[in-house]
């Protein structure tokens, strides 16, 4: 009858350290998602083939944006005014070459940024096993019942947190997503450049998409500094006193989850501030 209970101790002390051992490769595959290069391998694949597609009617639009301009002047009646011709087709050119390095345009900053991320997360994640380190500590010296009571307890914040490392991974994955879908579409707010008519419409077309990408690039740097953030201060956390011990990595958990969330309308505050 020991050896039963011996082995069921042993079987509830296993199942809440793998647990948290398991967070350690939910935090990876987050950190792998969001320095996931989407200029190369399939990414890249998706994202130009879609470009080569648009391209051509990019390149469209940014002569019909030209013609508007030539009618505006001829209308206007100042055709012999060579500048203001010069000037246009100055635009024209502009408008064009930038449509051809739409890509790289975006590659840089998605680099530079990329960069940035990679500094911040350099350290191996190692919370989950610092985690379930201080964790067998306590379950080691504890009962039978105080085990069972413990494994009860945890039960629900253990599910919680494995939801929590699922929407990690899942945000971490809609960001290479996002900027994927918006690589390929990049030559059409290029293709504005050349436009004004009066307002800056065209101008403030390829401003707006410029702020939405750096924000989305801004945001992965955001959420990376949430996670590094979550790994030292939860990596500290001691299970001496179980409850307290759970209370703190839940309050954590929610607050990264927060942060997370928060990430984009930081990005965007930050670009429009």
């Amino acid at each position: 009858m020991t050896n039963i209970f011996d082995s069921m101790r042993t079987g509830m002390i296993n199942s809440i350290i793998d647990s948290f051992s398991g967070f350690d490769q939910y935090l990876s595959d987050s950190y792998t998602a969001l320095t996931a290069n989407v200029f190369s391998g399939n990414w890249a694949a998706i994202a130009n083939s879609i470009s080569g597609i648009i391209k051509p009617t990019a390149t469209i639009i940014c002569g019909i944006c030209f013609l508007i301009e030539f009618l505006k002047i001829t209308i206007n009646g100042d055709v012999i005014k060579y500048e203001y011709l010069i000037r246009v087709f100055a635009k024209l050119c502009i408008a064009k070459a930038s449509i051809d390095i739409s890509t790289d345009a975006l590659k840089f900053v998605f680099t530079t940024v990329s960069k940035w991320i990679t500094q911040v997360s350099t350290d191996t994640i190692t919370v989950g096993s610092q985690l379930a380190t201080s964790a067998q500590t306590t379950l080691n010296d504890s009962n039978f019942g105080e085990v069972f009571a413990i494994w009860l307890s945890s039960c629900l914040f253990i599910f919680f947190l494995k939801i929590i490392g699922i929407m990690i991974n899942v945000m971490g994955y809609a960001r290479s997503f996002e900027l994927t879908c918006v690589n390929s579409v990049a030559p059409l707010p290029f293709a504005f450049l050349c436009l004004d008519d009066g307002m800056g419409s065209g101008s403030r077309t390829f401003k707006n998409f410029a702020f939405v990408y750096i924000a989305i690039c801004l945001r992965g740097l955001f959420m990376v500094i949430s996670l590094s953030l979550f790994c030292k201060l939860a990596g500290s956390i001691s299970f001496s006193d179980w409850t307290s011990g759970l209370s703190d990595l839940l309050v954590l958990s929610l607050v990264l989850l927060m942060a997370l969330v928060k990430s984009d309308q930081w990005a965007g505050r930050l670009l429009t501030a």
